[in-house]
């Protein structure tokens, strides 16, 4: 138990019990990339991803969070 947050038990592991020796070497690839890329690669990957994401989506979807974001009243 942690003393500063007694109702956090800090032996309560979240982590994945098991983790394949492909997925370890994944993530590290994928921190270290990330962690030599420059702002705009980010970016330009963010955008990617983003797109690909919104492309599985359906019209109604697409249609549903573009009124949530812009046209919404403002107060």
């Amino acid at each position: 138990m942690s003393t500063t947050y007694p109702d956090l038990d800090v032996t309560d592991d979240n982590e994945p019990q098991e983790v394949s020796e492909r997925d370890e070497k994944a993530t590290q690839l994928i921190e270290y990339r990330l962690n030599s890329m420059s702002l705009s690669e980010v970016a330009s990957a963010a955008t990617s991803w983003l797109a690909v994401t919104l492309a599985d989506q359906t019209d109604e979807q697409i249609d549903e969070l573009h009124k949530q974001l812009f046209h919404r009243e403002l107060h």
